[in-house]
Formats: structure tokens, C-alpha cells, sequence
């Protein structure tokens, strides 16, 4: 599905819990999807891009916005590149991250150049279900600003060899980056000016290279 632009292609969902969804099943997952150049606005439902059981997806320069939900939910994915996507004044997370329990089936989910901005739940927000793997997950250059919840939050205990690469969480009402999991490496972060903590560690093994952390209410760093 490719657009004009964003501004030149908008998909209104307002009123209605039509939201633009690549759907397979966890026994057959749906392949090569490619969503570019459009915005998607003021769906009811779950989420404006609800992306589940898929395999190979690709997202380009699109926009969730104002949604009753989250702007972008992946569930039990693998293989899926957002590169220069913007979720904004949604009512819950901008990008949520989850999986079903006991499964291994979410991996290598990448986002580029990403913004999560203005929303009413955390900016990204990576669950890990009971017995189950969330596993290289990575984010390039990405940014989480002015949210009401954190800018980054990992919850679940299981190893998810992820990584964060010049990302900035600034200005966002709880942490800047919250984390609950292991195996999680931040190079080049930054947190500023968060009412909260700036990189929350809860006693689990993640690395710290070269990142910054300042003019936080709470504690800069909490490891």
C-alpha cells in the first residue's frame, strides 16, 4: 500500500474501529507486506497499524495519530523494519511490542529514525508474555518525547538481545528509559529532562556505553 505523501494520503478511521491491519495466524503468518508514504488518523479501535503474526513487513514514512489505541501494536512478528515512522497523540503507547505466551516468534523487529511524541501511554513499550522470547529487537537514531507514560519501558524477565543505538527519550512524564529485562545494550543514548528517572535498571544485566543522562526529576541513573 503505497501512498502520495503523508499529508496528501490520510486514512480517517475517525468514528469507526476500522484501523489498517496486516493479519495472519500463528500458524500461517502473512509475508512481504509493504505500508509507505500515508498517515492513518482517529481509529477507535486497538490500534491505527496492528501488525500480527507477519513475517517480512515493511513500513516507510507513515503516520499513526490520535487514536483511541496504540499509533503502531506488533504482536508475534518477526523480521519487520519501520524506518522514519511517527506515532502521535494516541490515548495509549505510540509503539507497543508483545507477543503470546510461550511463544519464540518475535524477532528482528527494527525501527529506524522513529519518533513517538505527545501519547498518553509510553513512547515504546516491549513486553514479554509469561514463558516466552522477545529477541533482537533494535533501534536506530530513535526519539520518544512529551509522552505521558515513558519514553522507553521493557518489561519481562527473559533474555531479549536487544539493542538501542543513538536513541533520545526526553521530557516524558514517568522514565526515559524503564527497563525490566536482560540482555539489552544502550550505545549513545540520551535521557533529558524526564519528570521521572532517566535510565531505570531493574536489577537485571544490561549494558551502558557512552550514553548521557541529565536534568532528570528523579535520579539520572538508577541501575
Amino acid at each position: 500500500l503505497w501512498g502520495e505523501g503523508r499529508d496528501n494520503t490520510v486514512l480517517d478511521f475517525t468514528g469507526t474501529s476500522y484501523r489498517l491491519k496486516i493479519l495472519g495466524t500463528s500458524i500461517v503468518n502473512t509475508l512481504n507486506a509493504k505500508i509507505s508514504d500515508l498517515s492513518i488518523l482517529a481509529t477507535d479501535g486497538a490500534a491505527g497499524v496492528d501488525i500480527q503474526y507477519s513475517q517480512g513487513s515493511y513500513l516507510e514514512n507513515v503516520i499513526s495519530l490520535e487514536h483511541v489505541g496504540y499509533g503502531f501494536h506488533i504482536h508475534s512478528s518477526s523480521f519487520v523494519i519501520f524506518k522514519d515512522c511517527i506515532a502521535s497523540d494516541n490515548i495509549s503507547d505510540g509503539f507497543k511490542v508483545d507477543n503470546d505466551a510461550g511463544s519464540s516468534n518475535q524477532a528482528h523487529i527494527e525501527f529506524i529514525n522513529c519518533v513517538s511524541q505527545d501519547n498518553s501511554g509510553d513512547g515504546y513499550d516491549t513486553v514479554t508474555a509469561s514463558g516466552a522470547v522477545v529477541a533482537n529487537i533494535y533501534w536506530f537514531g530513535c526519539r520518544a518525547n512529551l509522552n505521558v507514560g515513558n519514553g522507553w519501558v521493557f518489561t519481562g524477565s527473559l533474555e531479549i538481545d536487544s539493542s538501542l543505538v543513538g536513541c533520545f527519550s526526553a521530557s516524558n512524564t514517568a522514565d526515559g528509559y524503564d527497563v525490566t529485562a536482560e540482555d539489552i545494550s544502550f550505545i549513545g543514548c540520551t535521557a533529558q529532562s524526564n519528570t521521572g528517572d532517566g535510565f531505570e535498571n531493574k536489577d537485571f544485566d544490561n549494558r551502558y556505553i557512552g550514553c548521557r543522562s541529565e536534568s532528570n526529576t528523579g535520579d539520572d541513573w538508577d541501575l
